[in-house]
């Protein structure tokens, strides 16, 4: 998967630079429905950026969400939520 690989390599390009962590939404779950259920009760939110890196930048920002997409992709209305709840906590 071109996403997989593209999120692989901005990881392998930050992971010693920056704190830095990815999220899973993207991932299949083994263990069908009760997994999924499992996994939003654990905290699993549709919508969250794939990566997210930490650093205090201008203005007081402190960090950056990144959300990768390909060709034509476009943000979800979920994951367009996420990026307004996160600017509004000084996440790029």
């Amino acid at each position: 998967h071109y996403h997989d690989d593209l999120q692989k390599l901005v990881v392998k390009s930050v992971r010693r630079r920056l704190p830095m962590f990815g999220t899973m939404n993207g991932m299949l779950l083994a263990g069908g429905a009760a997994a999924g259920k499992k996994a939003v009760d654990l905290g699993m939110e549709s919508g969250v950026p794939d990566l997210f890196m930490f650093k205090r930048g201008k203005g007081g920002k402190i960090g950056l969400a990144i959300e990768i997409k390909i060709g034509r992709d476009k943000l979800s209305p979920n994951q367009a939520h996420w990026f307004e709840v996160l600017r509004l906590c000084s996440i790029r």
